[in-house]
C-alpha cells in the first residue's frame, strides 16, 4: 500500500496535488490513501486523519510519501520519500534526513536546496483536466486565484488588474484574517468581488479571462498550469516565471511508478457502460440509437412499455441487448417512468463503471467518448451535466433505418433544460433521486459533478414534421391521468397547428451543432 502522509491537507495547492496524485495512483491500481492533519483533502480523494498511530502501524510492504512533516526517525517502510512542494519553509538541506530520496517539482526548485546532496528526482505535478475556451468577450474580466495571504499579495494583484481597466475582478479565495483586512479590504470597490473558495475550477476559468498572480515565492504555480490549461491569460511575476515541463500526466505517473519501484503501469481500459433507455413504438429511433451506443456501451436495456410495432424485434435483433417489459395500464405515466429510472440501475452496481439512462431519442455525445470516459474516471467524475441541444431536422426529412441520424441532422438548438444528468458512476452514487421528467436529479453517496460543454445531449425529437405530428398525437392520447392532474406532458395536447409552429420556430433558431 502506498501512504502519503502530510503535515498539511487543508485547502491549498500542495493538498490539490496530492490530492490528484492519491486519485492517479489508485486509477492505475495502486492502492494508495492520503493522511493529513485536517478535513479538506478527505473530500478530495480517498483519505484519512492523520494520527501517530497511523505512523506506528507503517509495515514493510509499504511505500511512505512525506511531505512537509518532520520525523524522528525513517518509519519501518519499503520506501520512504521526502516529497518537496516548498522552499523556505521547508528546507530540505537543513533537516535531519529520514527518507530514502526525495522528490522536487522542478529544476529551479531543486537548485534552491542545493544543500541537501543526497538522491533525488523531478516530477512535477500532474494537471487537472480541462476544457480549453476561446473566450475574447472575458478578456478583461480578471480573476485573482489563491489564498488571501502575505506571500500570495493579493492586494498587489488586485491593484494590478485596476490599473489595467480591468472590471469586474473576482477573488477566488477565502476573505479572512488580518492580511485581508489590512491590505485587501480597503480595495474593496464596485469592481472588485470575492467568491470565495471555488470547487469547480472549470467553471471558475469559464468566467474570467485573465489572472494576475503577485506572489513572493513560488516552487511550481498550478494556476499558471491551469490557465495554460483553459486558455487563460496569465500575467505573473518573476516568482511565478518558472518553465513548465511539458510532460504528459501519464509520464508523471510513470515517473513516480519508477521513483516508488512500483513496476510497470497497466494500459488503461475503457470503463464499461450499461445505458437503460425507456421506449413505447419506437421502431424509427431504435436501429440508430442501439447502433449508436454499442460503440461505446457493453450493454443495452430498453425497458419496453408494451410496444405494438416492431421495437422489440429490432431491439433482440442487436448483440448485447435486453428488453425489460413493464405495465402502465396503456398510458404514458410519468411516476412509473421515474421509478424505473431510480431504481432499474441498480442491477449494473459491481459490474458496470458508469451507467446511462435515458429516452429512446436521447444521445449523449462527445466526438472521443472512450477517452472521455476514461479521463472521467481517471479525475474521479461520478455524475455528468452535459449541454442539452434539441436535434431540428428539415421538416421534409425521413429518416430510414440505414442512415446515420448524426450525419442527417447535424443542426439544433441550444436548450438548458435538456441538461439532464443522464450518466453516473453506479458504484459511487447511492441513489440518483431523478426528479419528474429526470431533467433534474439530487444523488447522494460520492456526488462529485462534471461539467463540459464537449458532453453533449442531443434530443432528436425533430427528425422530421410527420414524424414530430405522428408521436406527440401519440403521447397526447396515452396521456396518464396522473400527468393530466399534475402538469406533466400536457404540452402533448396543444393542436396540430401550434405543434407546426413550434416547430418552425426551432428551424429558424438552428444552428451547427455537430461538425
Amino acid at each position: 500500500m502506498i501512504k502519503i502522509l502530510t503535515g498539511y491537507s487543508d485547502r491549498g495547492g500542495s493538498t490539490t496535488a496530492l490530492s490528484r496524485l492519491t486519485n492517479t495512483l489508485n486509477d492505475n491500481g495502486y492502492v494508495t490513501t492520503m493522511y493529513g492533519p485536517h478535513q479538506h483533502h478527505t473530500t478530495l480523494c480517498d483519505g484519512e486523519q492523520l494520527t501517530n498511530d497511523v505512523i506506528d502501524n507503517i509495515s514493510g510492504d509499504d511505500v511512505v510519501l512525506v511531505h512537509f512533516l518532520k520525523l524522528d526517525k525513517r518509519p519501518n517502510a519499503k520506501k520512504v520519500v521526502l516529497v518537496c512542494h516548498e522552499k523556505d519553509l521547508f528546507e530540505v538541506g537543513k533537516i535531519k534526513q529520514f527518507w530514502d530520496s526525495v522528490v522536487f517539482l522542478n529544476e529551479r526548485h531543486r537548485k534552491y536546496h542545493k544543500k541537501y546532496k543526497g538522491d533525488f528526482t523531478i516530477i512535477p505535478n500532474l494537471a487537472e483536466t480541462m476544457v480549453k475556451r476561446d473566450k475574447p468577450e472575458l478578456d478583461k474580466v480578471a480573476g485573482i486565484i489563491g489564498s488571501i495571504d502575505f506571500n500570495k499579495q493579493t492586494h498587489k494583484s488586485i491593484g494590478r488588474a485596476l490599473k489595467d481597466g480591468c472590471k469586474p475582478i473576482y477573488v477566488f479565495g477565502e476573505p479572512k484574517g488580518a492580511y485581508f483586512e489590512s491590505h485587501v479590504k480597503p480595495l474593496c470597490s464596485g469592481n472588485v468581488e470575492f467568491k470565495g473558495f471555488s470547487e469547480d475550477k472549470q467553471a471558475m476559468y469559464d468566467s474570467i479571462g485573465r489572472v494576475y498572480h503577485s506572489s513572493l515565492s513560488e516552487v511550481a504555480c498550478l494556476v499558471k498550469d491551469e490557465c495554460m490549461s483553459t486558455g487563460t491569460q496569465f500575467f505573473g511575476n518573476e516568482a511565478t516565471d518558472t518553465k513548465l515541463e511539458s510532460i504528459t500526466n501519464d509520464e508523471v505517473i510513470t515517473r513516480w511508478v519508477e521513483t516508488l519501484e512500483l513496476g510497470g503501469i497497466e494500459p488503461k481500459t475503457k470503463p464499461i457502460v450499461h445505458a437503460f433507455f425507456v421506449c413505447y413504438n419506437e421502431e424509427g429511433i431504435l436501429p440508430h440509437l442501439l447502433r449508436y451506443y454499442s460503440t461505446f456501451c457493453e450493454k443495452i436495456i430498453i425497458m419496453d412499455n408494451n410496444s405494438t410495432d416492431s421495437s422489440v424485434e429490432i431491439v433482440n435483433s442487436f448483440p448485447n441487448t435486453e428488453v425489460i417489459p413493464f405495465e402502465s395500464n396503456e398510458e404514458f405515466h410519468d411516476g412509473i417512468h421515474i421509478q424505473l429510472k431510480n431504481e432499474v440501475w441498480k442491477s449494473s452496481i459491481g459490474v458496470a463503471d458508469f451507467v446511462i439512462l435515458g429516452d429512446t431519442d436521447e444521445f449523449l455525445y462527445h466526438e472521443d467518448m472512450e477517452k472521455f470516459l476514461i479521463d472521467s474516471k481517471a479525475r474521479g467524475m461520478t455524475v455528468f451535466r452535459p449541454e442539452g441541444y434539441h436535434m431540428i431536422a428539415d421538416e421534409e426529412l425521413v429518416l430510414l433505418a440505414d442512415d446515420n441520424v448524426l450525419d442527417r441532422i447535424k443542426n439544433g438548438v441550444r436548450t438548458p433544460v435538456l441538461d439532464k444528468p443522464m450518466m453516473f458512476d453506479c458504484n459511487k452514487i447511492k441513489e440518483i433521486n431523478y426528479n419528474f421528467g429526470c431533467h433534474s436529479a439530487t444523488p447522494t453517496g460520492d456526488v462529485r459533478w462534471s461539467t463540459t460543454n464537449d458532453l453533449k445531449m442531443l434530443h432528436f425529437k425533430f427528425v422530421g414534421i410527420e414524424d414530430y405530428l405522428y408521436k406527440n398525437k401519440i403521447r397526447a392520447e396515452r396521456l396518464s391521468k396522473f400527468n393530466r392532474d399534475n402538469g406533466f406532458g400536457t404540452y402533448y395536447l396543444v393542436s396540430e397547428e401550434e405543434f407546426r409552429l413550434d416547430y418552425k420556430s426551432y428551424l429558424d433558431k438552428r444552428t451547427k451543432v455537430l461538425d
